[in-house]
Formats: structure tokens, C-alpha cells, sequence
């Protein structure tokens, strides 16, 4: 059964549609992005009573206040998109947001509660046909030869 040891309100304008732990926990933090309209990035303060004793892998003092835990927002990033999905990288440090318009947005972690916008692609950039692309970069000749169903499908790039 499971048993809630603590809760954290945070000051939200939007309601909550997505979130995600940074895969790579901090010594004595958690990185918690929020997509909540804009996405916000929240550093949540774990208090040393709740580690584990090393001795015997019990916790040494289950903490059960909220006032123990801390959560300090550190980013918001955004613009008029609302972020409906996101996801981090397996290092924590490469965030991803996806909107309802189909806009998808990538966050890199620079310095200390620094990010920065590494792209954007939004639905206007799909190409009706997978040849258009090839053609540009050479590997589809003028003259359309090879699989024509393989270079036909219509496909995000």
C-alpha cells in the first residue's frame, strides 16, 4: 500500500498536463519539470532525515512535514505555446516540450538555472513528400529512380 510522505503546492496559473524527475538526481535535490501552460523547472530540496541509513537500508527518520521539503522554481520556459508533454534526455540535461499545435521545443541546461532554446519545429515544417528532401540532398536523382512508395510517404522532418 502506499503511503503519502509529503506534498508540495506549487503556484501554478494553468492546470497540470504533464511532469518528469530529471533522471539524474542532484546530491541533495530533485529537478522536477512542470507543463503547466509554460514549463516550469523546480529544484525540490530533499531534507537528510529522509536518506537511508547506510548501515541497515532503513530510513533513519521518515520525514512526514511538508516543511521539511523544499521546492524553489529556478526556470520558466515558455512563449504562447502551451506545453502539453514533456521529456528529458537520459542525462537530465536536454529538455523537450510538445504543444497542442504541434509545436515541439528543445531546452539545453547551460549554467547554474540557465536554458536555452535549442529548437523549434512547428507542423508548418512538414513536406508533403519524402522525395522533395532526398532530392535536396542528393540521394533521390531528378528522375525519381528507386522505390517509389518508400520516397512517397509523408513524413515530419
Amino acid at each position: 500500500k502506499w503511503q503519502r510522505v509529503v506534498s508540495l503546492r506549487l503556484d501554478l496559473a494553468f492546470p497540470v498536463t504533464d511532469l518528469r524527475f530529471s533522471p539524474i538526481a542532484l546530491a541533495q535535490s530533485h529537478q522536477l519539470a512542470v507543463a503547466a501552460g509554460d514549463v516550469h523547472v523546480y529544484n525540490i530540496k530533499i531534507p537528510v532525515s529522509a536518506f537511508v541509513d547506510d548501515d541497515n537500508g532503513t530510513p533513519e527518520n521518515v520525514p512526514t512535514d511538508a516543511t521539511e521539503y523544499s521546492a524553489t522554481k529556478v526556470a520558466v520556459l515558455g512563449d504562447e505555446r502551451h506545453a502539453w508533454r514533456i521529456k528529458y534526455n537520459v542525462t537530465g540535461t536536454v529538455l523537450t516540450a510538445s504543444s497542442g499545435d504541434g509545436t515541439i521545443r528543445v531546452w539545453k541546461a547551460m549554467f547554474v538555472n540557465q536554458w536555452a532554446l535549442l529548437a523549434e519545429m512547428s507542423s508548418e515544417d512538414y513536406m508533403e513528400e519524402r522525395g522533395e528532401l532526398l532530392k535536396m540532398k542528393g540521394v533521390l536523382s531528378e528522375t525519381g529512380r528507386g522505390d517509389g512508395e518508400m520516397y512517397l510517404r509523408k513524413t515530419y522532418y
